[in-house]
Order: structure tokens, then C-alpha cells, then sequence
């Protein structure tokens, strides 16, 4: 095989990740939230009240990666945090109305990052990428 078309898919994957992030970011600006804590957000939306190990592992990071994070979203008024009264060793985590907001505005961002992803692509292409993706993420394991 010719060296100049070895398949480099881990440092095309890289880049496309890189990339993705710092639009987000770009479309972020205005908000104290690192593209690593998007994930937290969109969890705690889904999962209202879960603690820090729970968001861990839907995070698929540790407890203080996790913790380390919450604190500062804390800090900017994007989560808050209640004793469970069944378990006062345990706190339950809740987005703020603010961070409500920001999710709400976050959600917007990643649909406008998904659409300017696949511009260009048919539904067919799309499918196919979301198919191989797929196969990608499942060989990784």
C-alpha cells in the first residue's frame, strides 16, 4: 500500500473531536463550561436529583473527576447540590434555573454542531456513518 494513503483513523478521529470542541466552545463563549462538563448537564436534565457516583458512570469518569467538576459548576450557579434526607452521607445534584438555561441554550448548540457535521452528507451517508461509529465505539471495548 502506498504510504500517503495509509489509513489514519485515529488522528482523523482526533481531529474531528478537537474540532467539534472548539465549536462548541466558539458557540459556548458566553458561558462559564468547559466541553468536558457537557456531558454532566445533559445528565443531570435527564436525571434530576442522581448523585456523583450515578453521574459518574452515565459520565463513564470517576468519582473525582466527577467531583472535581461539580464543584465548578457549583462555583458559576450551573449545578447545585441537597442532602438526601434518606441518606445524609449523600447529596443529590440538580441543575440550577441558570443551568437550566445554559442546557437549554447547550442543546440548541450541539443540534446546530450536528447539522454543520453532516452538511453535505445524504441520509444514506449518514446512516452508513452512524452505522460504522457505531462498529467503531463496540471495537473499542
Amino acid at each position: 500500500m502506498d504510504k500517503s494513503k495509509e489509513p489514519i483513523y485515529g488522528r482523523n478521529i482526533a481531529r474531528v473531536y478537537h474540532n467539534m470542541v472548539k465549536m462548541v466552545n466558539e458557540m459556548m463563549c458566553d458561558v462559564e463550561l468547559q466541553s468536558g462538563q457537557i456531558t454532566y448537564l445533559s445528565n443531570l436534565n435527564k436525571f434530576p436529583g442522581i448523585n456523583l457516583m450515578q453521574l459518574g458512570e452515565k459520565a463513564m469518569v470517576n468519582k473525582p473527576t466527577v467531583t472535581k467538576n461539580i464543584k465548578i459548576l457549583e462555583k458559576v450557579g450551573i449545578v447545585r447540590k441537597e442532602r438526601d434526607p434518606n441518606d445524609l452521607r449523600n447529596c443529590k445534584l440538580y441543575l440550577t434555573d441558570y443551568g437550566l438555561q445554559v442546557e437549554k441554550k447547550l442543546q440548541v448548540v450541539l443540534k446546530e454542531l450536528n447539522e454543520r457535521l453532516m452538511d453535505g452528507f445524504s441520509e444514506e451517508e449518514q446512516d452508513v456513518l452512524r452505522d460504522f461509529l457505531e462498529r467503531l465505539k463496540e471495537n473499542t471495548k
